[in-house]
């Protein structure tokens, strides 16, 4: 079975990320989508985070009724700091079975190189990207020609966690960019009073 990691903040899950996930299940070859609630991203700031039980709350609802996607909470049994390459090498020697490879978000590619074992971790698992801005699809293509990269070729949506956090800070509506069960919850979680 070939299963994708999806890890992420999800610092809140969004319609965004939920699209992605079906788009993705539609390619040939892609069995299963394990969402991996990343407890801190060493590259993004600690301050921003919401607590990790929270946003777990937040995917587990919001996969609830998603076919073939499941959030694993691998990363609770690995030593920090947390790393992809780790947590996929983790995977691959507890599932012998099952192929991984990694879902990102082309935000997220544009800083692979700073990740860890970055080199490593793209020879040796296949990457799927979800391009966010149309104009830089190319360039990244031509400059990792040779490896396993497949781009997604699906509608780009113009919604990111980032936005959603300015919009809750502000008490601006946000239900258009989470699922309606997402929205009540992070609601009463911030007992927000939205304009």
């Amino acid at each position: 079975m070939n299963i994708v990691l999806f890890p992420g903040s999800f610092n809140p899950i969004h319609i965004g990320h939920l699209f992605l996930i079906k788009e993705l299940l539609k390619l040939e070859g892609v069995d299963q989508v394990w969402i991996s609630v990343t407890p801190l991203n060493p590259l993004k700031d600690a301050n921003e985070i919401w607590p990790t039980s929270f946003r777990k709350e937040l995917v587990k609802k919001a996969i609830l009724t998603v076919p073939k996607v499941c959030l694993t909470e691998v990363e609770e049994e690995l030593p920090f700091p947390l790393y992809t390459y780790n947590t996929l090498e983790y995977l691959k020697k507890q599932y012998p079975q099952h192929q991984f490879s990694l879902l990102v978000g082309e935000d997220n590619f544009s800083s692979f190189d700073r990740w860890y074992k970055s080199q490593e971790l793209i020879k040796t698992f296949p990457l799927y990207i979800f391009p966010r801005r149309l104009n830089s699809i190319s360039q990244k293509k031509n400059q990792y020609s040779g490896i396993d990269v497949s781009w997604l070729d699906a509608p780009m949506m113009d919604v990111s966690s980032s936005e959603i956090r300015n919009k809750i800070n502000k008490c601006e509506p946000f239900g258009d960019l989470v699922p309606c069960d997402i929205e009540k919850k992070i609601i009463e979680y911030f007992n927000l009073n939205l304009l």
